[in-house]
């Protein structure tokens, strides 16, 4: 396999456009209208929809086009490499690139092949807020091609050996969730007062057990409020389930002037945001922004404990619950200062954290292994991409049509759409 033509000679290249979002007379049709957040959720090889449609005026009055159905639809930007096969004539948007092979190209071969190369194609990508892979980019973009049948072979050999990764790995997601489901069992049991024996719970309010601080963010358009050493919390820093150290970003001191500051002990909860209730234990002290509100525990107050209530199944329900949604999840400051805690006596605190932890622990080595598998299956089929298209995961037929007369074929195929 080694020879290599580009895209736009093997089909015919396709970008998107958006008509405007404020004419309502575009919208809400039958034409799919694919964006890579729709590319973002497919979890197979092809679809069928869309989350918004476009009418035949909305089609028509912007710089999105029909394309047919079989083309293979790319990402360009936001990010450049998520890829699917759109079985119905469909548009998109301008983050889009999109290919209908010539008949002698099979298009599931184009999509496994664009699978194997997102590395590549974010090298191909410019940019400064973000890279973008422009429609000359995506057209130049060269793939080693070879007789239909082996096209096929390739394809279908690629399919048999992802169906048994897909199968292994659908046994480590359950083990994950089971997971998942033993440790929330094991912090009800500890809130209920199974884990350490008789404990006497009061119930109250979170503004009874700590100060409630909502965070904020210090003006970006101030260089030097940023690029220091001191930790700025954002919900992607915190991950449930796991203790927080440092920030991905940092501010200055005199950013930390403009900021809200928590130390060390305290507990971060996201409340406004699609990750509403994501929530840390800093073993760091730091600023956060305006989706977190941070707790410090008053003195007789663990704040471990409060970590591990407040990532316990019955209160992320009632923070949910108390939410209000408009645009996106919320919930202010008050309401949040009124949701419910289960406290006792800091000793049994501490000792009730003890057992959670040792019982998380005994967890930790088989969620290793998990992650560890999850990440191998990836890295196999990485591998396997690879070796498909460098002609080494399926033998070559001699009776195989010449590459020769493939490529005399295929530009039969292209000269009669253009023409």
């Amino acid at each position: 396999m080694t020879d290599c033509v580009k895209l736009n000679e093997i089909g015919t290249i396709y970008s998107g456009g958006t008509p405007r979002t404020s004419v309502t007379k575009y919208w809400d049709g039958n034409i799919v209208w694919v964006t890579p957040k729709d590319l973002s959720e497919v979890t197979s090889v092809s679809i069928i929809d869309s989350t918004r449609k476009l009418t035949k005026l909305g089609l028509k009055e912007s710089s999105a086009q029909l394309i047919p159905a079989g083309s293979v639809v790319l990402s360009s930007r936001a990010p450049i490499g998520y890829v699917a096969i759109v079985d119905v004539d469909f548009a998109t948007n301008q983050g889009c690139k999109s290919i209908k092979p010539v008949a002698s190209i099979y298009n599931r071969y184009v999509y496994y092949y664009l699978k194997s190369q997102t590395k590549e194609l974010n090298q191909r990508g410019s940019g400064t807020t973000f890279l973008e892979l422009s429609k000359a980019a995506f057209s130049n973009f060269e793939i080693p091609i070879c007789p239909l049948l082996e096209q096929k072979r390739i394809v279908a050999k690629i399919e048999s050996l992802f169906s048994r990764l897909d199968s292994a790995k659908d046994s480590l997601e359950r083990v994950r969730q089971e997971i998942k489901r033993y440790r929330q069992s094991v912090l009800k049991s500890a809130f209920e007062g199974k884990l350490t024996g008789s404990v006497k719970f009061e119930i109250k309010k979170i503004c009874d057990v700590g100060e409630v601080i909502t965070g904020n963010t210090p003006s970006k358009r101030r260089k030097d409020y940023y690029g220091g050493d001191v930790n700025f919390f954002k919900p992607t820093d915190l991950n449930a389930g796991i203790l927080m150290y440092g920030s991905r970003e940092k501010l200055s001191k005199l950013g930390l002037e403009e900021g809200r500051f928590a130390k060390a002990g305290s507990v971060l909860v996201t409340c406004i945001g699609a990750t509403i209730g994501k929530t840390a234990f800093m073993n760091e002290d730091g600023a956060f922004n305006q989706q977190i509100n941070a707790v410090i525990p008053q003195k007789e107050i663990s704040g471990k404990y409060l970590y591990y209530f407040f990532i316990s199944k019955g209160f992320q329900d009632a923070l949910i619950e108390g939410a209000s949604s408009t645009t996106m999840p919320i919930i202010n400051k008050t309401r949040f200062e009124n949701l419910i805690v289960s406290i006792c006596d800091l000793k049994q605190q501490i000792k009730i954290v003890e057992s959670i932890e040792s019982r998380f622990e005994r967890s930790k080595t088989l969620e290793e292994a998990v992650e560890q598998g999850i990440t191998k299956i990836e890295q196999l089929k990485q591998s396997i991409l690879k070796k498909a298209f460098e002609g080494k995961l399926v033998e070559p037929d001699p009776n195989d049509e010449p590459v020769e007369l493939l490529l005399e074929r295929i530009q039969k195929e292209k000269n009669k759409i253009n023409f």
